[in-house]
């Protein structure tokens, strides 16, 4: 590799965009690709066996640090050193003054989107095609989030033609990330927790997810995943409503969505209009 020194990471917790940026990034610049975080249930089983290459920890012949799919410094992983930070890719605005010159930080609906865009000499191999494919369709929830741009159309259409997954695979996707999410919602809620000023907020990414708020074994494992945070909210997007479910037993939060959101609560739980992501509700919950 001609970049070997150059480290390609991300922040401590791993999903499918952070999975395809690093592995995709690392093959263009001949890199180390260094993924320390767990996979979540964003990965599954069929997803891990494609066989790619990365390290879990950092080698230490590491001199430059190239982040993607992060740019909260509070989330990166111990051993990326600021001050060798190249480049930080990211979607998710905020951090632009932070990182100055060196962030790469645009609203679009998937990081992978932006990698992608940089392979303009040569496609990506057929895995890491599948990687960005899988990422792009599922970061903006089948292409129904408010995120959604043209530029991540655009590359999903392009990918095509370098990809060797099957006609239905999106569907084939959420049904095996549903089914490993519902048969441990705990282990789920845990492997995509975020802590914010306002307390704790997972999210559950369901193909269709109004059999969870009308499963009381369910819910009470979703109380009992976040039990130890005073103030939380588990959003669960079901993506083939076009809603989002959202449940959280705190009056504040409850407040904020219905002043900010005009949210509609019964009991501990809410719908929404359309889809949602994470970072849009923090917002309203700010």
């Amino acid at each position: 590799m001609k970049n070997k020194n150059t480290i390609v990471t991300a922040g401590i917790n791993t999903d499918i965009d952070v999975l395809a940026c690093v592995i995709a990034y690392a093959e263009l610049l001949e890199a180390t690709a260094v993924i320390p975080g767990e996979f979540n249930a964003t990965i599954p089983p069929s997803v891990r066996k494609w066989g790619f290459d990365y390290e879990k920890t950092c080698p230490e012949y590491a001199e430059k640090f190239i982040l993607v799919d992060v740019s909260d410094p509070g989330y990166l992983a111990k051993f990326v050193q600021l001050d060798k930070v190249l480049e930080v890719w990211d979607h998710r605005p905020g951090f632009e003054k932070y990182w100055g010159a060196k962030g790469r930080i645009e609203n679009v609906g998937a990081c992978a989107t932006q990698i992608f865009e940089l392979f303009k000499d040569k496609p990506p191999a057929t895995v890491t095609a599948n990687l960005l494919y899988t990422a792009i369709f599922a970061n903006t929830f089948n292409f129904k989030a408010s995120v959604t741009t043209e530029r991540d159309v655009r590359a999903f259409g392009m990918l095509k033609s370098h990809i060797s997954l099957p006609n239905d695979w999106i569907a084939q996707y959420y049904k095996e990330t549903s089914g490993l999410m519902l048969e441990d919602i705990g282990w789920a809620i845990k492997s995509d927790l975020k802590q914010f000023k306002f307390g704790a907020m997972a999210q559950l990414e369901l193909w269709d997810a109004s059999r969870v708020v009308g499963d009381a074994d369910l819910m009470q494992k979703i109380y009992g995943a976040m039990s130890g945070f005073d103030s939380w909210a588990v959003n669960i997007p079901s993506i083939s409503q076009g809603i989002n479910y959202i449940i959280t037993p705190s009056d504040a939060l409850k407040t904020a969505l219905q002043s900010n959101l005009g949210a509609v609560f019964t009991g501990d739980v809410c719908t929404t209009g359309k889809l949602y992501l994470r970072k849009e509700l923090m917002n309203f919950m700010l």
